[in-house]
C-alpha cells in the first residue's frame, strides 16, 4: 500500500513550523502534505492548506460531553481531542481512500514514510502509537480506524464507568503529586485506553523490532 497523504494540524504561525514542513518535504517531495491551519500559516507553497473552521462539524458535540481533567489551559487541551474530528471531517469529505499520516507540528522527519511503512509493515496495522499512547507521529489504516477511535472519544465522556476511570485516573496524579510533570487526561490517555480495550491492531512504534527471517 501506497500512502502519500501527511497531515499536520496546526493554529498560528509558530516559528518552528516552517522548518517542520520544510523537512517533510525534503524527505517526502512525492507526498502531498496537507496543512489544516488558519490565515496566519496559510504561506508555503508546498504545502497543501485549508481551513481548519471548514471542517469542524461536530466539534462542538465533543465540546459539549467534555470534562476537563488537565492541568493544561481548557482550550488548549480540548482541541487536542477535537483535532480529530478535524481530520476525520476532511478525509471524509475529500474522499481520501486508504492510509494517511498524521504528524504533530513540532515533529521532524529524518526518513521517507514509504521506508517507514516498510520497514515497520505498517499495512499489517490499524493504527500506530508511541510509547503505548502518544499520537505524534500516527498512521492510520484507512477512515475507519479513525472514525472507531472518534466514537471511541465520545463514549468516554458518555459512558459512566468509562468517565469515572478517566475522573479517578486525575486525581490520583493530583494526590501523588505528578499532575503537573505527567499531566492529567489528554488525547494520549484516550490512545493508551483505547489501544488496551478494543479489538484494534496497534503497533508501538517506539519498540524494537526483530525480525526472525
Amino acid at each position: 500500500m501506497k500512502s502519500n497523504k501527511i497531515f499536520f494540524i496546526h493554529r498560528g504561525n509558530s516559528w518552528y513550523l516552517k522548518y517542520t514542513l520544510s523537512q517533510m518535504h525534503y524527505f517526502n517531495p512525492e507526498c502531498e502534505i496537507i496543512l489544516l491551519g488558519d490565515q496566519s500559516n496559510n504561506k508555503y507553497d508546498f504545502v497543501s492548506h485549508y481551513d481548519i473552521s471548514d471542517y469542524s462539524q461536530g466539534i462542538d458535540d465533543f465540546a459539549s460531553v467534555y470534562k476537563h481533567l488537565s492541568p493544561n489551559g481548557y482550550s488548549y487541551e480540548i482541541f487536542c481531542f477535537q483535532r480529530w474530528i478535524v481530520l476525520r471531517n476532511f478525509v471524509k469529505t475529500h474522499k481520501i481512500e486508504g492510509s494517511f499520516f498524521y504528524f504533530d507540528s513540532d515533529v521532524l522527519i529524518f526518513s521517507n514514510i514509504q521506508e517507514i511503512i516498510s520497514t515497520f509493515k505498517l499495512d499489517d496495522f490499524d493504527l500506530t502509537v508511541s510509547h503505548e499512547e502518544s499520537p505524534h507521529c500516527l498512521f492510520f489504516h484507512d477512515l475507519q480506524i479513525l472514525q472507531k477511535f472518534i466514537d471511541y472519544l465520545f463514549k468516554l465522556y458518555t459512558e459512566e464507568k468509562l468517565l469515572q476511570k478517566l475522573v479517578e485516573h486525575y486525581e490520583n496524579r493530583k494526590n501523588d503529586g505528578t499532575l503537573q510533570t505527567l499531566g492529567g487526561v489528554s488525547d494520549m490517555t484516550a490512545f493508551y485506553n483505547f489501544s488496551k480495550c478494543s479489538d484494534t491492531n496497534v503497533l508501538d512504534i517506539t519498540k524494537i523490532i526483530v525480525d526472525k527471517k
